[in-house]
């Protein structure tokens, strides 16, 4: 299986549902590794069942947000009044941010 919006995110398996469930890791890897490197992202659409976590969508509408205002993760750290660890925090998709301080980030 490929991900067109996101080339480098491509999955083989012997079944089908075995090659989806590691597509939709490998998608979302995809996308943690273009956050973390600033680099921009498709709008993806949701195909065979498959679907971006709502948290994780969440985060990329914040990334999407922050870029879109010129701002840095440095810039929402002083802005937010976190420390470094917090305001990376909001970008990595492994890691469950708290509603409050996701709508703090927006």
């Amino acid at each position: 299986m490929t991900c067109p919006a996101l080339p480098e995110a491509t999955s083989f398996r012997d079944t089908k549902e075995e090659a989806r469930e590691h597509g939709r890791k490998a998608v979302l890897q995809a996308i943690a590794a273009r956050m973390n490197g600033f680099q921009e992202f498709p709008y993806l659409s949701v195909n065979h069942g498959s679907a971006v976590p709502l948290a994780l969508s969440i985060k990329l509408q914040l990334y999407r947000e922050l870029t879109a205002a010129g701002m840095t993760r440095a810039n929402l750290q002083q802005v937010a009044g976190w420390p470094k660890t917090k305001a990376d925090r909001m970008f990595d998709p492994n890691h469950e941010s708290k509603l409050a301080q996701v709508e703090t980030a927006f």
